[in-house]
């Protein structure tokens, strides 16, 4: 289900966050920004466990030492040697990630069996006996620390803290938050979904949610902690959807006003990645209940507006804040971070450089989030992208032409949802050109999931026309 190798991706965005958490509480107190890495990254990510990835010791291995083993660890090549039974074939099938002596996540590339023993080869480098010995590095021994400047460091700020409380070391005890934060804005859809379709579609819209093989690979993560992409929509879920929110009129609630800028300047402080996307994202909810109920297109807007102003005013107080922080004058702040942004997204002449994807075509970029992603979309779904999001745009219209009212706002809500993605495709160019192995998830932001609805619906009611029929008979 996982094509994109997971340890990878995490090593390069976690153990940023990971350095971040070892910082002493004394020179953590006088960082300006939340985030900073140590230098090799390595030593930070050695000093935590990861209790979801299975461990194997040096007394699960045979203990045979001669010219081509070292108590049954491989002089020869990455892996080692264990007992030929039915439940170490089952645990060390190929493709398993497990954790070697000394630390390090690898991947079982092949199994060689004979009648006594497994010798299980790893994806990665030789297992360094030495290196099982010897202690973790202390944090101490970690030099120099150089500060992430290209956000405030929201990760950074949260998990330091919660570090210093609990003083865990297992990477899933944090990823946990994250997580718990994540099925907390599902579990909000879930309820609306049941609420307004019934329980098949929001059963298919879980599964969905809990089975895509891009949340899964990002669900967790300590640095992109992707609860702040879905936290803003359940919110305008909420409102939408609440008696005293149904008309959408002026600035009365303005708690949910307040939590709305308090959730995208969260956002923002915690990296600026996919805000265009999360923003007309959040918006698809008062879209869907100005469709239901007949709203006045005049009220709509205004509320879509005042939102909009919202999020805005959010970003830019978070980026004058971070510029500041970062530089100590806001006009030179924001002239470094508007360097940063033109090497990740448009650059011209001189100022392109090819591994930063600035200078690529945006005809190519968008192809590729149309065509073949690095990894289904669905679960089971190998075609390329345009196929299945022709297949939900086709479901869509025949559910608008046969559905009432709630049919008929969902299917122009999916419909809206196309351009969310897109944004953030145009917008971060570059970005998107040297990130494929994630941007691919922010088609399940909006647009998969309001296509799961649409179909669900359609078969729901499919069912329910085809049950009439044959009662009738």
């Amino acid at each position: 289900m996982l094509l994109i190798d997971r340890d990878r991706f995490d090593y390069y965005s976690e153990s940023i966050v990971e350095c971040t958490m070892l910082r002493p509480v004394s020179a953590a107190s006088t960082d300006k920004l939340g985030l900073g890495f140590y230098e090799p990254k390595e030593k930070c990510r050695s000093q935590f466990s990861d209790t979801s990835i299975p461990k194997v010791a040096l007394a699960d291995m045979i203990n045979l030492t001669d010219a081509n083993w070292n108590r049954g660890v491989s002089r020869q090549f990455p892996g080692f040697l264990v007992e030929n039974t039915f439940w170490n074939i089952k645990k060390f099938m190929p493709g398993q990630r497990i954790r070697v002596p000394g630390g390090l996540m690898e991947t079982i590339r092949e199994l060689s069996v004979n009648n006594q023993f497994i010798a299980v080869h790893l994806d990665g480098p030789k297992i360094e006996i030495d290196r099982t010995t010897g202690s973790a590095p202390s944090a101490g021994d970690l030099r120099p620390y150089t500060p992430y400047e290209k956000q405030i460091g929201g990760p950074g700020f949260i998990f330091g803290f919660l570090h210093r409380v609990f003083n865990n070391n297992d990477v899933n005890f944090y990823r946990a938050f994250n997580i718990g934060l994540l099925s907390l804005c599902f579990a909000i859809f879930c309820s609306f979904v049941t609420a307004e379709f019934g329980a098949f579609v929001a059963l298919s819209l879980g599964v969905v949610f809990i089975t895509s093989p891009w949340l899964i690979n990002i669900a967790g993560n300590l640095y992109w902690m992707s609860w702040t992409w879905y936290a803003p929509t359940a919110l305008t879920l909420w409102f939408a959807s609440h008696p005293g929110g149904k008309n959408l009129r002026g600035w009365s609630n303005a708690a949910i006003y307040a939590a709305y800028f308090g959730l995208i300047a969260f956002k923002s402080a915690s990296g600026y990645e996919y805000l265009p996307t999360i923003l007309i994202t959040s918006i698809l909810p008062i879209i869907y209940v100005y469709v239901r109920d007949g709203i006045a297109p005049r009220e709509v807007s205004r509320c879509i507006l005042k939102f909009g102003s919202t999020g805005i005013a959010a970003f830019v107080s978070i980026l004058m804040m971070h510029a500041y922080l970062r530089s100590g004058s806001i006009v030179l702040g924001l002239q470094e971070i508007a360097t940063d942004v033109t090497r990740r997204t448009y650059a011209f002449g001189d100022d392109v450089q090819g591994a930063l994807g600035n200078g690529a075509s945006l005809i190519v970029v968008i192809r590729m989030y149309f065509g073949q992603l690095l990894q289904p979309i669905i679960i089971g779904v190998t075609a390329p992208f345009f196929t299945t999001l022709s297949a939900l745009i086709a479901a869509s219209m025949i559910l608008s032409q046969i559905g009432g009212k709630k049919e008929k706002a969902i299917a122009l809500s999916f419909f809206a949802s196309v351009f969310a993605p897109i944004s953030w495709f145009v917008t971060a160019k570059g970005h998107s050109f040297v990130h494929p192995h994630i941007n691919g998830v922010l088609w399940d932001l909006p647009t998969v999931p309001l296509g799961v609805i649409v179909v669900s619906a359609l078969l729901a009611r499919t069912f329910d026309y085809a049950r009439d029929r044959i009662r009738s008979l």
